[in-house]
């Protein structure tokens, strides 16, 4: 008996949940957004790729009335990446790009309504915090045995700081995205002054 009310609960929880996704009032918020854009580098990093595609995956949580925390994660495909390199004793090794990277982070969101559907326009602001990535590999030239001893030294890892701003309509959105990716934070053997700014700007989907 005890085991059926507890699944009763648990299912109006879920009915509860629904209704906090697909109800139009002031106080529902659409929590699942996909977003689809193009990043561009800006100064150093524009000579490590042309641009890329990215694509990521955001869960909204509230904290206050009009005051939400997103976490969530992006790949980033790029186009047309150039080899980088890296000092190894007195030599500089190449290093070739597997074409991706990712970030994981937090995003501090301010969504100032224009109406009382929170469908209906809206203008939103994201500030983000997180980690990001660039994965590369030891170019094809160089022999199995050296590839092994440098293999764990070929990604590049760092923070990330983004400022974005959107414009939302019904379930879909425009957004702008500042980002500052420091790689050489923590990388001193790598290329001096990487770069690590980023543009970017596209669609998203609201659910």
């Amino acid at each position: 008996m005890e085991k059926i009310v507890l699944l009763v609960i648990f299912g109006l929880q879920l009915i509860q949940a629904q209704d906090t996704i697909f109800v139009k009032s002031p106080d529902t918020f659409r929590r699942n957004y996909v977003e689809i854009g193009f990043n561009y580098p800006q100064g150093n990093l524009s000579n490590k790729f042309v641009h890329g595609i990215e694509v990521g995956y955001w869960l909204r949580n509230r904290l206050a009335k009009n005051h939400y925390l997103d976490y969530g994660l992006e790949l980033n495909f790029l186009e047309k990446p150039r080899t980088i390199s890296y000092r190894y004793a007195d030599s500089l090794i190449q290093f070739e790009s597997a074409r991706v990277g990712l970030k994981l982070g937090l995003r501090y969101s301010k969504v100032w309504y224009q109406g009382s559907n929170p469908d209906e326009f809206s203008l939103e602001s994201n500030s983000g915090l997180g980690w990001a990535a660039l994965y590369y590999r030891v170019a094809s030239q160089y022999p199995d045995q050296f590839q092994h001893d440098l293999d764990k030294k070929t990604n590049l890892h760092t923070l990330f700081f983004s400022q974005t701003v959107k414009l939302n309509w019904n379930r879909f959105g425009f957004y702008v995205t500042g980002s500052l990716q420091p790689y050489t934070l923590f990388y001193k053997k790598h290329e001096a002054h990487f770069g690590g700014t980023l543009i970017s700007w596209g669609m998203v989907s609201r659910f």
